[in-house]
């Protein structure tokens, strides 16, 4: 529980240090992700390798951020072809490896052949179980020593004899999620502040939030995992919005417009015509007013109430609507 730790998992992020070779089969690490909403949730992070040809031992160190995260458990890889040569035989204890989290933000992790003889070694070879000590929502990853005597090792072929070397090696960064963004539509103020969330389903609080200015303001939110959200949309003097969000296998771009309190035909203006489509709708003609945005004095009735209402607004009578001061 060193405070080292977070130094350290500032200094790993640093992938630009490590990753100065382009060659399309450069050794590589993927470093894994996970999102953690709420303090207690665990979640599984992975080690995954690729384009390791030809190795008989490898050594290097693993960090994480041990004020935000608690290790739970290690297992070998699922789906690398380490998963055969590494049968599980323990919580750090794997057949020809060792994983051991010596401190908390560390997991060294050491492989020999046993025989001797060299692999490639391709796909997750290890994962770790984590808790979350904090609330979230936040979003985890996985780091690599990359310098000083603990930065990656490697020996290649079957020579037995043959000390680790240091090598060149690249670093990703496991993708756990899509994009989510768009163009939110407004109008009044300009330098009014537009708050657009991303609510999880089943959840009270958001999980994703961000706040744009501007009657074209735009938003994003970076590795939303799959699932259905409802994104809420809101600003001064505007009805807030809520739709239905779904991220399946892909970036998903929702565009939002927000109507203004009184603008009844949603033409972005508020003036006698938001009023004489009320009359029309409270006579039953057939029209098709926003009735979100008609409803001003916030009782939950569309009527020639509101109508007086916007007419008094038009004239400059007053400045804001009953259901703005009751919000």
């Amino acid at each position: 529980m060193k405070k080292v730790f977070a130094v350290l998992l500032a200094v790993m992020l640093l992938v630009s240090s490590i990753a100065t070779v382009s060659a399309a089969d450069n050794p590589t690490f993927v470093l894994g992700k996970a999102a953690f909403a709420n303090k207690g949730d665990t979640a599984v992070m992975t080690i995954e390798v690729k384009n390791f040809d030809s190795v008989s031992a490898i050594d290097f160190t693993v960090l994480y951020d041990g004020t935000k995260l608690e290790l739970m458990n290690i297992s070998d890889g699922s789906d690398g072809s380490l998963a055969n040569l590494l049968p599980n035989a323990g919580k750090n204890d794997f057949a020809g490896a060792t994983v051991s989290c010596v401190e908390q933000g560390r997991i060294e992790v050491a492989w020999d052949s046993i025989s001797g003889y060299s692999v490639g070694l391709t796909g997750v070879i290890l994962e770790f179980e984590f808790k979350a000590l904090v609330d979230g929502p936040f979003v985890e990853k996985l780091g690599i020593l990359t310098e000083g005597e603990d930065a990656p090792l490697l020996r290649k072929d079957k020579n037995e004899g043959k000390e680790l070397e240091p090598f060149d090696f690249s670093v990703e960064e496991q993708v756990i999620g899509f994009n989510v963004s768009g163009t939110v539509t407004s109008y009044l103020d300009a330098n009014e502040k537009v708050t657009v969330e991303l609510y999880e389903e089943g959840n009270a609080e958001p999980s994703y939030s961000a706040t744009v200015t501007g009657n074209s303001g735009t938003y994003s939110f970076s590795e939303v995992p799959s699932g259905t959200y409802t994104m809420k949309v809101s600003k001064k003097g505007h009805v807030t919005k809520e739709i239905s969000v779904t991220v399946t296998d892909g970036d998903v771009k929702q565009d939002v417009t927000i109507n203004l309190y009184g603008d009844v035909n949603s033409d972005g203006y508020i003036n006698p015509k938001d009023a004489t489509l009320i009359l029309q709708y409270s006579a039953e003609f057939d029209v098709n007013p926003n009735l979100d945005a008609a409803d001003v004095n916030g009782d939950s009735y569309v009527n020639p109430k509101d109508a007086t209402l916007i007419l008094q607004y038009s004239a400059e009578l007053i400045s804001k609507f009953p259901v703005e001061t009751n919000g």
